[in-house]
C-alpha cells in the first residue's frame, strides 16, 4: 500500500510540472521588455526571481514569472511610488496591444494570458553589490516589498540555500514544496510561497528522509503549532518574512491549516488500513486533483 501511495505522489508532482510552453511564453517577450527597459532606464539586466529562480518549485498553471529590472541607483531616485508609476508607463507605451497592465506597491504586472502562469510581474530594482552571508558573499539587490518600502533580496543567495538542504535529501525538499504549493494555489490560500518555502526548508534540516504523506501533515503541524510566526532570513539578507499580508489573511490561513491538518491526520492513519480511503481524503486536500485510481 505504501507503494501504491507513493506512486500517487509521483504522479500528482509529475503533474505540477509547468509546460515548456509556460517558460517560453515569457521567454518570448523578454528581449522585447528587455530593449525597452534598456533604453528608458540605462537598464542593466533582467535578473530572474521568485520559483522559477530556485527551480523545481514552480506550479503548472499557477505560478507567474518574476523578473527584476535591476538599474543603477541612480536612476530610481524618486519615491517608491514613483518608481513603479514611471516603470508602469514606459511598459504601457511599449506594449499597447496588452490590455490590463497594472501595478500594485511593489510591481508592475504585465498579464500576457489570461492565466496566472502567463502574467509577468517586474520589480523595479538597485543592484547593491555584494554582501557576506551565511553562504559566502552573494549579490543582493534592493526591491520594493508588498507595503511599498525597498527592502533587500538576493535571489542567488535563495536558491544556493535551498540546494544545501534539498540536494542531499534527493529533491525532496523541493517535492514538498510543490505539494504545499499546489494546496495553497488550488484553494487560494493567501500564504506568501516564499515563506512557506522557508518554513519547508527549516523543517527538512531536521530530517535526514522524507515521507510524502507523512511530512506533508508534518509540516501542517508545524505551520499550526508555530502560529505561522514570522521567519528569519537564514540567509541574514532580507530581515524577517512575513506570512501574509494582513492579520484577516493570517486567521483565514490558519482555519485552513487546521481543516487539513485533521484530514492528512487521518490520512496518514489509513495509509496501511483503508488505501481507498486514505487517497479520497488526499483528493480532498488537493481540490480533487489528486490521482485516486491505482
Amino acid at each position: 500500500m505504501e507503494k501504491i501511495l507513493k506512486n500517487c505522489f509521483d504522479t500528482f508532482l509529475t503533474n505540477l510540472i509547468p509546460f515548456e510552453s509556460e517558460k517560453e511564453l515569457v521567454s518570448f517577450q523578454m528581449g522585447a521588455i528587455f530593449s525597452c527597459l534598456q533604453r528608458s532606464f540605462s537598464f542593466l539586466e533582467l535578473c530572474e526571481a521568485g520559483s522559477f529562480a530556485r527551480e523545481l518549485t514552480t506550479i503548472r498553471g499557477y505560478s507567474s514569472r518574476d523578473l527584476l529590472a535591476v538599474c543603477p541607483e541612480k536612476i530610481f531616485p524618486w519615491s517608491p511610488a514613483d518608481a513603479i508609476a514611471e516603470l508602469k508607463n514606459v511598459l504601457k507605451g511599449k506594449f499597447p496591444g496588452i490590455k490590463g497592465i497594472y501595478n500594485n506597491k511593489c510591481c508592475v504586472k504585465i498579464p500576457l494570458g489570461n492565466t496566472p502562469f502567463e502574467t509577468v510581474q517586474i520589480f523595479p530594482a538597485i543592484f547593491k553589490g555584494y554582501m557576506q552571508t551565511t553562504l559566502g558573499m552573494k549579490p543582493y539587490y534592493s526591491i520594493l516589498n508588498p507595503e511599498g518600502v525597498w527592502t533587500y533580496i538576493s535571489p542567488k543567495a535563495q536558491q544556493d540555500y535551498l540546494d544545501a538542504i534539498d540536494i542531499p535529501r534527493d529533491g525532496m525538499v523541493r517535492k514538498m514544496i510543490r505539494l504545499l504549493k499546489a494546496w495553497k494555489y488550488y484553494y487560494l490560500v493567501p500564504i506568501n510561497s516564499y515563506y512557506l518555502e522557508l518554513c519547508i526548508a527549516k523543517y527538512a534540516k531536521s530530517q535526514d528522509y522524507m515521507i510524502y504523506d507523512i511530512d506533508f501533515k508534518a509540516i501542517l503541524q508545524l505551520l499550526y503549532d508555530t502560529n505561522l510566526e514570522n521567519v528569519k532570513d537564514p540567509v541574514g539578507i532580507s530581515g524577517y518574512i512575513k506570512p501574509c499580508n494582513s492579520e484577516i489573511q493570517k486567521q483565514n490561513i490558519l482555519v485552513k491549516i487546521e481543516a487539513d491538518l485533521l484530514r492528512a491526520t487521518i490520512a496518514v492513519e489509513l495509509r496501511a488500513m483503508d488505501l481507498a480511503e486514505c487517497l479520497n481524503l488526499w483528493n480532498t486536500i488537493f481540490c480533487k486533483r489528486f490521482p485516486i485510481n491505482w
